[in-house]
């Protein structure tokens, strides 16, 4: 099972390892709440070695994107990251993630990836690399793309920036920038973006480098009573935020369904799963993501349980999580459309346990909703 480059790091700090789509990374150190209480209030740092990292280049680098995915690259000058959007010709969402734009024919997409072995009929040696299926170029097209092969490391919360300042000044880059630069002696790209809700700052890497970097960082650290935090804390972070993941992208839905509708530049030429979308919109939803919210003394939903109203099942929870800060349950799931906010429902446990009391929010961003403290 693939490991981290800084795996034994990890487990020299007392990590508790999980399998996550065949890898095995740091679930908690100490416990996932007070990992994330620390992000929130100072700082803390993670690797997320799952993201793969591929490289777009040459002159038909950005018209290529310009037609895979939903953001308009005119709006995206070198130097800005943007998130972004695959979509297939039907509009479901086949990949998420962030977009860095280097120099105007060079392109980074940082998106999640599946070890590849898993995947069905065992692809052998010159298969594990292949880009992921929706990015490829039509015949012809004068572009480059590979992955980069790079390491990704986090730092995140409100004291990140100085704790990060003896070994790279980045008091001058704004949100969603994104440059080559020098952590000490050490070359990276960084960028100002992260999965936490908070300022933070995220590295790409040499595996060879990884552990120097991650060495400094733990030693910058300790001025600040920095922790490492897991994939715990990470996806506790996240559901407060808004962030969507995995199940959030219910079968039958596009961007619009889920609450990117923000993501889709429309006013671009035409780009993969554009026009599905653009009926989708015009003819109206049949469902919808919405948020949850149960009793902290409530067991903790899964993924696939029913959502049910009156009596019958209206939908299922995507994802589940105990927040401990905010003192109750937050859930997101897929639901009818006519059903309005504040309305309340039951879970029905696949397991076959009672059912749960919850209530449903129109928002499922619980934690700063105007992004003020990304932009700290």
């Amino acid at each position: 099972m693939p490991v981290s480059p800084l795996h034994q790091h990890h487990a020299r700090a007392g990590a508790n390892f999980f399998n996550w789509s065949g890898w095995l990374l740091s679930g908690h150190y100490s416990s996932p709440e007070d990992e994330l209480d620390r992000v929130r209030s100072s700082v803390g740092y993670t690797d997320l070695p799952f993201l793969s990292h591929m490289v777009v280049r040459g002159p038909d680098a950005c018209a290529t994107l310009q037609r895979l995915i939903t953001r308009d690259l005119k709006a995206c000058p070198p130097g800005k990251a943007k998130y972004m959007l695959a979509l297939n010709e039907d509009g479901a969402v086949v990949d998420d993630g962030l977009l860095f734009r280097l120099a105007d024919d060079y392109f980074i997409v940082s998106v999640a990836c599946r070890n590849p072995a898993l995947q069905v009929g065992q692809p052998g040696f010159l298969d594990l690399k292949r880009p992921k299926d929706w990015l490829h170029p039509e015949a012809g097209a004068r572009v480059s793309i590979q992955e980069l092969g790079a390491f990704h490391i986090g730092v995140q919360g409100p004291r990140s920036r100085d704790l990060l300042r003896p070994a790279i000044n980045l008091d001058d880059l704004v949100f969603f920038a994104v440059r080559e630069a020098h952590f000490a002696d050490i070359p990276v790209i960084v960028s100002r973006t992260g999965y936490s809700g908070e300022l933070g700052f995220e590295f790409l890497v040499w595996p060879e480098d990884a552990p120097a970097l991650w060495e400094t960082i733990v030693e910058l650290g300790k001025a600040y009573d920095a922790v490492p935090y897991g994939m715990s804390a990470t996806l506790l972070m996240g559901v407060e935020k808004g962030y969507l993941m995995g199940h959030d992208f219910f079968p039958g839905s596009t961007p619009i369904e889920v609450g990117l509708e923000w993501a889709m530049d429309f006013a671009k030429e035409n780009f993969v799963g554009k026009q599905a979308v653009l009926r989708r919109r015009e003819e109206g939803i049949k469902a919808r993501l919405v948020g949850l919210e149960m009793s902290v003394d409530s067991p903790l939903p899964t993924a696939g349980d029913s959502v049910r109203l009156d009596g019958r099942n209206v939908g299922k929870i995507t994802i589940a999580v105990v927040s401990r800060r905010l003192n109750r349950i937050l859930a997101r799931a897929c639901v009818e459309s006519n059903i309005g906010s504040s309305t309340e429902v039951e879970v029905s446990p696949l397991s076959g346990a009672p059912p749960l009391k919850a209530r449903l929010c129109d928002s499922f961003c619980w934690y700063d909703p105007r992004g003020l403290r990304l932009k700290l």
